[in-house]
């Protein structure tokens, strides 16, 4: 598996063309969003993957993830549910989980068998950076 590492002030990036951990380790300092593009379905076959992929940042102290969605079609309810007690999980620890370009269609699903209540949506790496100094804002916290 091929892994692009792209540092953009607070975004370290892990391009690949499937979906999967990365296979060597990228340090990335806290605060730093982790972006990992997804397969175009999103279901039990590699399900194991999304979670091995969380856990190895997690390990790494590192809570600001985002899952690039943009050739997604399908999530399973598993994965559904299992992103949702992801970021109650990810905000808990002082991060946050974003939903990077998540297709309409993906978009309905996940509103169909989910919630995007703790989850935060962008529609292009560029506002990853604006979407996190909001949430870091005091005046955001608040509420």
């Amino acid at each position: 598996m091929k892994l692009e590492t792209i540092q953009n002030e607070n975004l370290v990036t892990h391009a690949s063309p499937s979906f999967g951990a990365p296979s060597h380790a990228v340090h990335a300092g806290p605060g730093q969003w982790q972006r990992l593009v997804a397969r175009p379905r999103l279901d039990l076959s590699n399900f194991e993957e999304i979670q091995a992929w969380v856990a190895s940042h997690i390990e790494r102290r590192e809570h600001w993830l985002v899952l690039d969605l943009k050739g997604t079609r399908f999530m399973s309810l598993a994965v559904i549910r299992y992103l949702e007690n992801l970021s109650v999980e990810l905000r808990r620890q002082g991060g946050a989980l974003a939903l990077l370009a998540m297709p309409d269609k993906t978009r309905r699903i996940f509103e169909i068998y989910g919630s995007l209540k703790n989850i935060y949506l962008a529609d292009k790496v560029e506002n990853l950076k604006r979407l996190q100094d909001s949430i870091l804002s005091p005046f955001f916290r608040e509420f």
